[in-house]
Formats: C-alpha cells, sequence, structure tokens
C-alpha cells in the first residue's frame, strides 16, 4: 500500500485514559476503542475515527492480526494495518450493473421529489426489483456512476471496494470481562468503515451533480438580514464537538498568520490556534462579531447577496468556515474568492456537523448523506483549479458531555466532519 499522509490528530481526552495509562489488555478483556481509517483515493486523503464504547477481546471479529497485535496493549496505544481493496467491506455484496431509468423510484421529500443524479448515492430499494435492491426497505448505498440515454450506470458494492484502506486502533480503558455477561458479537471491520465512509469520494471521472437547479433553493427565501437581525450568543454544537474543532484549527493553522473566519459570530472556535494569529470576522450581525474576542478586524458582508470579498489577493495565510457552509446559495462563487484572498501555500477548513437551521439551509445539503456532504464540500473546493492537497476528516460515537443541555435525550456527541485544502503555489 502506498504511504499515506496522517495527520497526527489530538486524540479524544477521555477521563478513563490518564488514570488507567499502565493498564493493559488481557484476554477476554472489555474495550472502548477508537477505531480510524486511513484511504486515498481520486486525489484526496480520508480520515474517519469513530469510538466503539463496548468491545468485548474474545467475542467480537477483528480482522487480521489486530487482535493478537492488542494483547498486552496500554490503555492509550494504536496498533494499526493495512488491508488490500475490499478487504474490509466484503460484508458489503454487490456489483456493478445497468438498470432502465424508469426503474428508480423517485420519493416525495419536504422539498421536491428525489431524482436521480450523476455521482450520487441512493438506498439500494430505490432500485427495488433490480439486481442488487430486492427489498424496498434496503437502505445500504449505491452509486449513479453514469447516465446515458434512459440508463442509469449503478455501482451497488460498498464506497471503499476498490480502495486500500489502513485500519487503527487505540484503547481508551479497559475492564475485566467477568463484569460483563451476554451481549452481541461485533465485526470491527464493518464497524469501521459502516455508516458513510467512503462516500465522500469524487468520481474516478466526471463530477458529481450537486449543482442542478433547484440544489441550492431554501426553505425562507427572504433576505439573510433578516434572519441574522436576531443576535443568538449561543453554542450550536457540544463541547465535544467545539473541542475537535479547535484541535483542528490549532492544528493546521500556521503559527502568526492571517486568518478570515468566513460567516463568523461571537466565537471562532480558535482557543489553540496562536495568539500571534491575526483575525478577521466577517458576518451579518455587529453585535456578535464585537462580542468576540478573537477578531481583531470585523467586517459585515452578505455573501449570498455578494459573493466577493472585500480583501486583496493573497491576504491571508487561513480562511475558516465553521458551521456555515450549508447556508451558501452561491458556494463555487465563494470558494473562487477564497482561493483569490489565500496566499500561496494557505489553507481553507471548512468544518460542520449534523446541525443547521432547517429554513436556511441549501436543498441539496438537506437531501443528502452525512459522509455525501464531505462530498459537497469536497466538489465545491474540487471547483477551483488554485486549490489542491484535498482532504476530509470525521469523528464519530464520542458520549454526549454530562453537563450538555441534550445529554439526557441523546448519547452521543455532536459528530465532526471537516474539509480542507491549500492554495497551490504560483507559477
Amino acid at each position: 500500500m502506498t504511504p499515506i499522509p496522517y495527520l497526527d490528530l489530538p486524540s479524544f481526552e477521555h477521563s478513563l485514559v490518564a488514570e488507567r495509562a499502565r493498564e493493559r489488555v488481557e484476554p477476554g478483556a472489555m474495550l472502548e476503542l477508537e477505531l480510524d481509517i486511513l484511504f486515498a483515493a481520486n486525489g484526496v486523503t480520508c480520515r474517519d475515527s469513530r469510538v466503539i464504547r463496548k468491545s468485548n477481546l474474545w467475542r467480537d471479529f477483528f480482522p487480521g492480526q489486530l487482535e493478537r497485535e492488542l494483547l498486552g496493549t496500554a490503555v492509550g496505544e494504536r496498533v494499526e494495518a493495512d488491508f488490500t481493496p475490499g478487504a474490509l467491506t466484503e460484508y458489503q455484496e454487490g456489483e456493478r450493473f445497468t438498470a432502465p431509468r424508469a426503474a428508480f423510484r423517485s420519493r416525495k421529500l419536504v422539498r421536491r421529489d428525489l431524482e436521480p443524479r450523476l455521482g450520487r448515492f441512493y438506498p439500494r430499494g430505490f432500485l427495488a426489483g433490480q439486481r442488487g435492491g430486492i427489498f424496498s426497505e434496503d437502505r445500504r448505498p449505491l452509486r449513479v456512476t453514469g447516465m446515458p440515454a434512459e440508463r442509469l450506470e449503478i455501482d451497488s458494492r460498498h464506497p471503499l471496494a476498490g480502495v486500500p484502506v489502513r485500519l487503527g486502533i487505540s484503547v481508551l480503558s479497559t475492564w475485566g470481562a467477568s463484569e460483563e455477561h451476554g451481549g452481541i458479537c461485533n465485526d470491527i471491520a464493518m464497524l469501521a468503515t459502516g455508516e458513510g465512509p467512503g462516500m465522500q469520494l469524487p468520481l474516478p471521472v466526471g463530477t458529481s451533480d450537486f449543482w442542478y437547479p433547484a440544489a441550492m433553493g431554501r426553505l425562507d427565501n427572504r433576505g439573510d438580514e433578516v434572519f441574522y437581525e436576531r443576535t443568538r450568543l449561543v453554542h450550536h454544537l457540544d463541547s465535544h464537538c467545539r473541542a475537535q474543532i479547535e484541535a483542528l484549527y490549532g492544528q493546521l493553522i500556521p503559527a502568526g498568520g492571517k486568518v478570515l473566519d468566513l460567516m463568523s459570530s461571537w466565537v471562532s472556535h480558535l482557543d489553540r490556534t496562536a495568539p500571534a494569529c491575526q483575525v478577521t470576522g466577517l458576518g451579518m450581525n455587529l453585535e456578535e462579531l464585537d462580542a468576540n474576542p478573537r477578531l481583531a478586524e470585523r467586517v459585515i458582508h452578505d455573501l449570498n447577496q455578494n459573493p466577493t470579498l472585500p480583501f486583496a489577493r493573497a491576504s491571508f495565510d487561513a480562511v475558516i468556515c465553521t458551521a456555515s457552509f450549508e447556508y451558501l446559495i452561491q458556494p463555487r462563487q465563494i470558494v473562487a474568492e477564497i482561493a483569490r484572498v489565500l496566499k500561496p501555500g494557505g489553507i481553507c477548513i471548512i468544518t460542520f456537523s449534523d446541525r443547521w437551521f432547517p429554513t436556511k439551509a441549501v436543498q441539496v445539503w438537506t437531501e443528502v448523506h452525512p459522509f455525501e456532504r464531505l462530498g459537497y464540500v469536497l466538489a465545491s473546493l474540487m471547483s477551483d483549479e488554485r486549490l489542491g492537497d484535498f482532504n476530509t476528516y470525521s469523528r464519530r460515537g464520542l458520549p454526549r458531555p454530562q453537563d450538555d443541555a441534550r445529554a439526557g435525550e441523546l448519547d452521543l456527541s455532536d459528530p465532526l466532519f471537516a474539509v480542507w485544502a491549500r492554495r497551490r503555489p504560483e507559477h
């Protein structure tokens, strides 16, 4: 397997890791694990991490030699192995085939009928009666890879079926098996690669269709100045998700650089970024921007009304956009502006979760799988040839903070999804 660049992100600050750092994994142990997969294809490097709260070393199925390698591992340590294409995803049977366009069963959504589009993913049940889609309830993904006249070219294999994958396992905590009785067996490969990883990858040839006429429609078509007139000094993501965003920005943003916080508010999530960074906030509510202590400059600007950035070329070392990209109705025009104001080698980082204002998010955002939203952001960044070095990162399964207002309602923290790219050198 070709070596893949590894972003050494800080691990989740689990409360038990420090106090149990000397404990080692024993045969039959119960484990709390973090699984992460790393893969690269079609010009993009991707990493997905998922916390598994309860794994049983004697009961669960571990791929390759990872079960053996975990024995004797200390809490806080990590093992990893490379796997050939398909080795971790053979649990999802699939194939490439062609189906009549009329076989696609459009589904009525809140806003419109859902139609097949190039490069996009849909549940297999949308092609019930065709190969690989027997039941209308089948939600395993398939992808439209071609659309010749009145036909659909379909790939129902796992999104990572043709991609080599590196699987890493970190031990967060361990306890004796005698404390657990019964339970079900888990397939670690399925847990690591299931529920979406790979859906962000672009097509080998061509571009996924996120840009149909209704894609950028919104339920609330009033001017954004009306919506953002109200000051909202509240957090929209829980503290664990915010901490992950801070860690990501802290690692990727150069120390002492000039940063543009796009669609900014009263916080910029830059607590782990060097204090010497000079931050400019561009947003819609002056009271929110004035409450942000990291901002050296504040700019009121409506990007949906005027998709240009009021800054000179090559002004910034980094551009960040936190939990707001889904509100842009002209994302590719904004990306072109980001590329213009970035210095060569500068970085653009887009982060989001699974929470947004439903009336203001663009229609395509509400229609697609969370991992396909990574693909949508990627497609937006890849639309400008001045950007390169594309990466995605996701982290799921962290526990809900105990002091969070929704702690009794939700077990898991808000997931983190991130995409970044760098401005290519000028020739």
